[in-house]
């Protein structure tokens, strides 16, 4: 009879054990919150019987809760990190976010000579924060100043020998917090605020047995080179100037012996500046002529992988891609074609040539950006991804990035060999003793496909005129490297998608894409492609790139037929 019982309690054990808890999400609505305002909590998991939420100290719960899918209003009135531990049984998994609060306040600046009063505003973006004005050592600092963490980038060049994080902290008004650990501080000050490491992979967490912590900026910080990938398509009419004068600032922050390379793009990619540290020729005029020459459709990956390829003759200066868009990828594959590069064309061909180059992206979204595909590409090259909602925010973005390569405390530990997501947890002390963990992560191995990411994303082909099908001369030279292509591989079959702008009615605008999808056609048979390896399907006004249209620009950019290639 107990070998009965016990046989079944293993087999209650075992399928305990085979269906581990999974959080799938746990994430605010805004990260970031002005003094006195309020934002959400948002959590989905799986195969657990409940979940607990605590902030800070990790003691007193704020949420004890059945719902596995749920959301929770929060209004923390400083910075405070979140942590979520779901349970099941005995076994528990957690994940934690952090909510930044910004306020005014004064601060010194670098040199300790200035009192200046940052003009701190509503952020509800992916904005470094606060943004770095000053330093203060640590010495200056008291119980109610709240350090702020945060694993900028994880550097894994030498894995499996070691891995490095890269840490700033701020104070809640901006400052760099200085003298924590050697060569400016002691490696006893840097135990007392650096505590512990965990990685987590496959589900299973290993704490790290000893790191070490190295204090950089200014003279001992690393150099950089950086290659700047500038969305310069047409949607970018009335922010061209503030991106150009965003990038000034960047130079104007780069360390003298930083490099940069600075490339702009629309279906075209054009390499203006090739990788220098002379700032004079980074500040020439003729970079920051506005659309000058640009305005068409977006090449966003292959832009991508030429910003690598500028990268590409480096020494083993750490090298850096920041890629900016506006708008959403639709070109890549006829500019490769166009090119004969062989450029890449999707996100995980982008991401596997960074990964091969050993170059971090860090992306920045704006406007009609596809947010989600921005922060997998970051995400898998060691990068971080950032979204600007304005221009102001876009001039933050960049005027913090060198300043956060250059300031930063290096932490080196040995890792666990597996290949997988690691993710990395890493334990932090607080002015008043209290814990906080600030998390980031990184992937080992080949990088698994997204499922819902297609082999080709839909390329742009044509557009079109109010009203008419008829194709333009200036999209015929597309038309035909993509015959061309089809000639040399004769396998490949294709579909074309027919659009429309918002102006009109359902069943007219579907006739009309139809017969721009069919002329698109027409003019692919006559270079001498087969018929029956031509598919077309019309989406009318159904599935615009704008809505609403508040330019003609946008309008336009609707007005189009679209294709993708099966082999």
């Amino acid at each position: 009879m107990k070998k009965c019982l016990y046989f079944l309690v293993g087999l209650l054990l075992l399928a305990s054990c085979s269906h581990p808890i999974n959080i799938v999400k746990f994430q605010p609505i805004n990260s970031t919150i002005n003094e006195g305002d309020q934002t959400y909590l948002e959590w989905e998991v799986q195969n657990a019987d409940r979940i607990v939420i605590k902030q800070n100290d990790l003691i007193n719960n704020i949420k004890e809760s059945t719902n596995l899918i749920d959301s929770l209003e929060v209004s923390p009135t400083q910075y405070t990190v979140y942590t979520l531990i779901a349970y099941k049984g005995d076994a528990d998994s957690s994940k934690s976010l952090d909510i930044t609060v910004q306020k005014k306040a004064v601060v010194e600046d670098p040199s300790g000579s200035n009192i200046v009063q940052p003009n701190v505003e509503s952020q509800r973006s992916y904005v470094l924060s606060p943004t770095i004005i000053g330093r203060m050592p640590i010495s200056s600092a008291t119980a109610n100043t709240n350090l702020i963490y945060e694993i900028v980038y994880i550097n894994q060049s030498d894995y499996p020998d070691e891995v490095m994080l890269y840490v700033t902290v701020k104070d809640q008004y901006g400052n760099f917090i200085t003298n924590l650990a050697p060569p400016y501080g002691t490696k006893e000050t840097a135990y007392k605020y650096f505590l512990k490491i965990v990685e987590e992979v496959g589900g299973r967490k290993y704490p790290i047995g000893s790191f070490e912590v190295e204090e950089k900026h200014d003279e001992r910080a690393q150099n950089y080179n950086f290659s700047l990938v500038l969305d310069h398509s047409g949607s970018m009419f009335g922010n061209i100037d503030a991106l150009h004068n965003s990038v000034i600032e960047f130079v104007n922050a780069m360390a003298d012996d930083d490099k940069s390379a600075i490339i702009k793009f629309d279906s075209r990619i054009e390499r203006t500046v090739p990788l220098t540290s002379d700032k004079n020729l980074l500040w020439n005029p003729r970079i920051y002529n506005g659309l000058y020459g640009f305005d068409g459709s977006t090449s966003l990956i292959a832009a991508g992988d030429e910003g690598i390829n500028s990268l590409a003759y480096s020494d083993g200066t750490s090298k850096i891609e920041i890629l900016f868009t506006d708008g959403l990828e639709n070109s890549s594959f006829a500019t490769s074609l166009a090119s004969n590069k062989s450029l890449a064309f999707s996100p995980s061909q982008l991401i596997n040539n960074a990964r091969n180059a050993k170059v971090r992206i860090f992306t920045i979204g704006f406007g009609n950006a596809d947010a989600n595909m921005l922060e997998r590409i970051s995400k898998y090259t060691d990068g971080k991804s950032f979204y600007a909602n304005n221009n102001d925010e876009i001039n933050k973005i960049f005027n913090e990035l060198p300043r956060v390569f250059h300031n930063y405390y290096l932490i080196r530990y040995w890792p666990i060999e597996q290949d997988g997501m690691h993710d990395v947890t890493l334990t932090c002390s607080n002015t008043n003793g209290k814990s906080v963990n600030v998390c980031g992560s990184y992937y080992v191995g080949t990088v698994p496909l997204d499922p819902n990411e297609p082999t080709m994303p839909k390329q742009l082909i044509a557009n079109f005129v109010f009203s008419k099908d008829t194709v333009r001369v200036r999209d015929l030279p597309g038309i035909i490297r993509l015959a061309n292509f089809l000639t040399m591989n004769p396998n490949a079959t294709i579909i074309l998608f027919g659009h429309t702008d918002l102006v009109g009615e359902q069943v007219g605008n579907m006739d009309l894409g139809e017969r721009r999808a069919k002329n698109v056609k027409q003019k692919l048979i006559m270079l001498g492609i087969e018929t029956d390896r031509i598919m077309i399907v019309t989406n009318g006004m159904n599935t615009p790139i704008y809505n609403p249209e508040m330019d003609e620009y946008q309008a336009n950019e609707n007005r189009r037929v679209e294709y993708i290639i099966r082999f």
